[in-house]
């Protein structure tokens, strides 16, 4: 346990980060994997990535970009959320994030777009993430 949470399962593989102007780019990937132990019950004989898990890697990845443990940020408020297509074990999801650059503090406005490694979009979301313990 850390910050008062459970550490939670990996939702990203690898996260890069660069500035576009007062723009903060992130880009995330996690590939899939048959053994993941968030697929057993989703769905038996045809598991799909859960779309919480689609919301827990641009959440993770917000954290790693800022170099925060996931500990210590939440997600407020999800303003959209669009599932498109499902992912399979085997599949890896490329996440690009759009956020405001600076400090990560009180709360923060975010865009991601994800998608499939074969391009297809797997999903759109809009939501505001909250630093919500100490980062130390």
């Amino acid at each position: 346990m850390s910050g008062g949470h459970a550490v939670p399962l990996a939702a990203t593989d690898d996260v890069r980060v660069h500035t576009d102007g007062d723009t903060l780019v992130v880009h995330a990937r996690k590939t899939v994997t048959a053994t993941d132990p968030y697929l057993v019950g989703h769905f038996p004989g045809q598991p799909v990535y859960p779309g919480v898990f689609v919301l827990e890697t641009v959440r993770q990845a917000v954290a790693a970009a800022h170099g925060l443990p996931p500990t210590v940020l939440d997600i407020g408020h999800v303003t959209s959320v669009r599932f498109a297509a499902p992912l399979r074990p085997g599949a890896t999801l490329l996440v690009e994030i759009t956020m405001r650059a600076g400090p990560l503090t009180g709360v923060v406005a975010v865009r991601s777009r994800c998608v499939g490694d074969d391009g297809t979009l797997v999903a759109t979301a809009k939501l505001d993430c909250v630093v919500v313990g100490d980062p130390a």
